[in-house]
């Protein structure tokens, strides 16, 4: 939880694309007994796609060396940006689900920034809308959420009460999809 909240995991996502270009055996099922989410995860990974995933993870790698390599960026500077990036990014993932009730459609709040980043960020803080109005075009967001649910709280403070860590539950939710390979 703390890797999420501080970005360190965004650095997964990266290593990730190294790791199936490198070392596939990271794809292996009996490689994380010990995690029980990774095994999860695993159990719906169609191996038949393996090459495209393959190709796809080559053609990122290709991406980011060319940015730096044609636009000159020092290598130092576009690690801060990406690291600054994953920061943002893993922040934003869960912000909007801490503390929510375990569901799909409602597990999920509308928070306040600013106006103007609101808009930046396509309106993501009216994530609760967007759960229960995933077809509503990003513009329309912030009317229907005022209107259906308003505003939970403040970003930040919702970020800071994350640091607590995780929220005990005796709540048993059951995922439907669990272990269905996607064909």
């Amino acid at each position: 939880m703390y890797g999420i909240l501080t970005g360190f995991y965004w650095l997964f996502v990266a290593a990730g694309n190294i790791a199936v270009l490198c070392a596939p055996f990271f794809y292996r099922q009996d490689f994380w007994s010990f995690d029980r989410a990774s095994r999860a995860f695993l159990q719906a990974y169609n191996w038949k796609y393996q090459p495209l995933i393959r190709l796809e993870a080559l053609l990122t790698i290709a991406l980011h060396v060319t940015i730096v390599w044609t636009l000159h960026i020092p290598v130092l500077h576009y690690c801060a940006l990406y690291a600054a990036f994953g920061f943002l990014w893993s922040a934003m993932q869960y912000v909007h689900h801490y503390g929510t009730e375990r569901d799909v459609l409602h597990g999920a709040r509308n928070l306040w920034l600013s106006p103007i980043l609101d808009k930046a960020l396509l309106n993501h803080n009216y994530h609760r809308t967007h759960h229960e109005n995933p077809t509503v075009p990003w513009l329309h967001l912030s009317r229907i959420g005022q209107q259906e649910k308003g505003i939970e709280g403040f970003l930040p403070w919702v970020y800071l009460k994350m640091w607590k860590g995780p929220q005990f539950t005796s709540e048993h939710v059951e995922n439907r999809f669990a272990g269905r390979v996607i064909q």
